[in-house]
């Protein structure tokens, strides 16, 4: 056995020298990121073959969705009104369960957010999601901690399968530029979270952090101005970045035009190793923040002559290694996107 682990390890630590690496990383971070991928492809190979499953039979997969949702949530209140337990397949669904819209649930999810149990789900919510309330008043959604793992498995695999099957020369080691603004979230009468489903965890912000240019007190800051710079200098300072990751376009557009307006102050701050004084943070975050920040002075250059060239293709320039631009295009940009900063990827 101890001989078969040697073997194991020689090989890992074999693959971990010819993949391309993220300068920023340290044997610490590099090992860590190396195991999360490998343990992310192995956990998830299941999830991945009941995806493409699902994929080839669509029906199917759904209604034995439904029929799941029924089982587990037999037993609530909500469950009991329209009899779940004695629901064999979507025609009776269909005859005994109305189309609905959210003021049907309203009141159960107010319910809930008093902290009654085993109303519309037979789990705790670990939070309460807030929909942006674009088509009128924000509606408050329970998360379940299935939901979450469900969210982020499909999540994962998706990314995963995109990646590999799309660019085969990307390397996990490469770290990512993740655009995340802390929201800040507010409380239920019950003393649950509410706020966007976007949220992340005290936990989860800590394993973002070793695959992302930005450290963990970046995730934490909440004002968006701020946020931005931060996030914008640290993808600045990592030369190999292997995805630039947004949850949609116009946070993307809205990075580049800081970019633009901010470059000068950002370039001196790489240059110096410093975070720019007139930011508006916490003790404890400028001082974690800048306990990650050394002087570098010639990458600062090479940003500072790229930027003078113009920001047309400025991502293809400033990050050559990075395979791809990912985000939601709800507002339409993506066009003049991809002919602006985006040219070339």
């Amino acid at each position: 056995m101890f001989f078969l682990i040697c073997i194991l390890l020689s090989v890992a630590c074999f693959h971990i020298v010819l993949l391309s690496k993220s300068e920023s990383h340290t044997v610490i971070s590099v090992c860590l990121s190396y195991l999360m991928h490998t343990v992310n492809n192995t956990a998830l190979y299941p999830i991945k073959n009941a995806l493409q499953t699902a994929w080839r039979h669509p029906r199917k997969a759904q209604e034995q969705l439904l029929q799941d949702i029924l089982q587990k949530h037999k037993c609530t209140e909500y469950g009991k009104r329209y009899t779940f337990s004695t629901i064999k397949n979507l025609d009776e669904f269909r005859k005994r369960h109305p189309l609905t819209r959210y003021s049907h649930y309203e009141e159960y999810v107010e319910r809930m957010m008093n902290s009654e149990e085993n109303i519309l789900m037979s789990s705790k919510p670990t939070r309460f999601a807030l929909t942006s309330g674009t088509t009128g008043k924000a509606k408050c959604l329970p998360v379940s901690p299935e939901l979450e793992r469900h969210i982020y498995n499909m999540m994962a695999v998706l990314k995963n399968r995109l990646l590999q099957d799309t660019f085969p020369t990307y390397s996990p080691l490469q770290k990512l530029v993740r655009l995340y603004w802390e929201p800040s979230p507010r409380k239920t009468p019950g003393d649950h979270t509410l706020g966007p489903l976007s949220i992340l965890n005290q936990k989860y912000k800590r394993l973002v952090s070793v695959t992302s240019t930005s450290p963990t007190p970046a995730f934490s800051i909440k004002d968006v101005e701020v946020c931005t710079y931060i996030h914008t200098l640290f993808a600045i300072k990592e030369r190999y970045v292997g995805l630039l990751m947004t949850s949609f376009t116009t946070s993307l557009y809205s990075m580049m035009k800081h970019l633009e307006n901010n470059w000068v102050q950002l370039v001196e701050d790489i240059a110096k190793g410093s975070i720019n004084p007139d930011l508006n943070l916490t003790v404890d975050a400028r001082l974690g923040l800048e306990q990650c920040m050394s002087p570098d002075p010639v990458r600062a250059e090479e940003a500072r002559r790229e930027f003078q060239r113009g920001f047309d293709g400025i991502i293809a320039r400033l990050w050559p290694t990075c395979v791809a631009v990912t985000g939601s295009d709800v507002a339409g940009i993506k066009p003049m996107l991809k002919q602006t900063y985006c040219k070339g990827r």
